[in-house]
């Protein structure tokens, strides 16, 4: 409806009239202008608006800020624990697939397969595959040729990697063929103190004199990968060099199937000792172990 009356004019208020002089007849009253009001003490109701607006868009702007300092880093951080959580699971799983497969063939598989021409064809991982629910992958190969993971006939060796070799921290390729878990592993003619896993055998639980709980067979890397397929492992020497420069800690794998996060800061001598299984040492490493992400919910690791 209008604001404005049928005839289209605006309606008028009171009006005073002024007379020229005293006794003649009033000349047509002639309307007064409105008089100003003095809005000096007040703001319009534009200028009101903008400052609400503008304190609005200020609090906003102030509770973002407090909020992007303060809560975003504090999801990342707890991000970075639910990732290294999973990696401990997965670790886990390969500590259960590797007791599996022992207790299936009273022993455990070698660090590499050798085929009957004496060539080395491909990486523990392999083997283990049945024990981690990828069978399907594994009944693909050619047991009685046993040819190289890399050769064309085992193309699917050359796929993406199974998820449980790979660690949630790092950004792969979806369709990598890479992980980050690594055996540690001596050679045969190694003099004196060996890990469990020696190349070209396979190693049984009575191996191990130290205690399953206190030798490490493999490690977690972030900052090196290779093909999950390939026979790559990490000799003792070389793994100590590894993993002090991961960043402030690493995952290791104990032959009792339990994965711990460990700090970098572990002297070369102790962790020797714990890759050895038969050297008798008593290793103090505790106070190299970090909590067990899963254990301590918000434990910082980073």
């Amino acid at each position: 409806m209008s604001q404005y009356p049928p005839n289209g004019h605006n309606q008028q208020g009171p009006v005073s009239y002024n007379y020229a002089g005293f006794g003649q007849q009033p000349e047509a009253p002639k309307p007064q202008k409105p008089q100003k009001q003095d809005k000096s003490g007040e703001l319009s109701a534009g200028a009101l608006t903008g400052i609400l607006v503008g304190g609005v868009f200020f609090l906003m702007l102030a509770c973002g800020g407090f909020f992007a300092l303060f809560w975003l880093p504090a999801r990342g951080k707890a991000q970075d624990n639910m990732d290294l959580a999973v990696d401990v699971a997965n670790l886990n799983k390969i500590g259960v697939a590797l007791h599996s497969y022992h207790d299936s063939y009273k022993r455990f598989p070698a660090p590499g397969s050798i085929n009957s021409e004496g060539v080395l064809v491909w990486s523990w991982r392999v083997p283990l595959l049945p024990h981690l629910d990828e069978a399907k992958t594994f009944d693909k190969i050619d047991m009685k040729e046993m040819r190289p993971w890399n050769d064309v006939e085992n193309s699917f060796l050359r796929r993406r990697s199974p998820k449980v070799y790979r660690s949630t921290r790092v950004a792969y390729e979806e369709d990598s063929e890479n992980c980050n878990i690594y055996l540690i592993s001596s050679l045969k003619d190694d003099p004196g103190k060996q890990a469990f896993f020696v190349e070209g055998t396979y190693s049984k639980m009575g191996r191990c004199t130290d205690g399953l709980s206190d030798t490490l067979v493999a490690v977690v890397l972030l900052k090196q990968q290779d093909p999950w397929a390939s026979p790559t492992n990490l000799n003792v020497s070389t793994a100590y060099q590894t993993v002090v420069r991961e960043d402030k800690f690493f995952l290791g794998l104990f032959l009792s199937g339990e994965a711990k996060v460990i700090s970098v800061d572990i002297d070369e001598e102790t962790f020797k000792a714990l890759v050895t299984c038969d050297g008798g040492e008593k290793v103090d490493y505790e106070k190299f172990v970090l909590p067990d992400p899963r254990d301590y919910a918000g434990a910082e690791f980073q």
